[in-house]
């Protein structure tokens, strides 16, 4: 099979840029944070993403397997869930206005809704409290 040079780019683009674009996605900068007594205290002044409504980090919490998402649900309400989907464990991802498992497309509101299946359970939520300069995730 003969390739020219811009068939050969073409066909490249089009399987490189879709890799890209999920690598990207997946990519979210994961913060370490520690425990103390069953509560991972995260001061928000410490990160910009949360410095707006629907601002979110990604955290690996000390003593958890897999990551938790924190949401900035209201000016003093945060939301954290963990990452898992609920229909067969794949890590979901953090879009602007929702969470996507990769897996099998499993869509949740910012809330831990789901709002396109196949999961059926909400996303799995932990308490948080906010206080004075962050947020303490139970």
């Amino acid at each position: 099979m003969n390739l020219s040079r811009r068939s050969f780019f073409k066909q490249a683009g089009a399987v490189a840029l879709p890799l890209i674009a999920g690598c990207a996605a997946a990519g979210t900068l994961t913060h370490r944070v520690p425990v103390q007594n069953g509560k991972a205290f995260v001061a928000v002044a410490d990160f910009p993403e949360l410095s707006a409504v629907g601002g979110a980090i990604k955290l690996q919490v000390e003593g958890k397997k897999d990551p938790i998402f924190l949401i900035r649900a209201e000016e003093s309400r945060y939301l954290a869930f963990s990452s898992v989907c609920t229909h067969l464990g794949c890590q979901v991802r953090k879009l602007p206005q929702s969470f996507r498992c990769p897996c099998h497309g499993s869509t949740y509101d910012l809330e831990g809704a789901v709002l396109r299946g196949p999961a059926q359970k909400p996303m799995t939520r932990f308490r948080t409290e906010a206080v004075d300069g962050g947020v303490i995730i139970f």
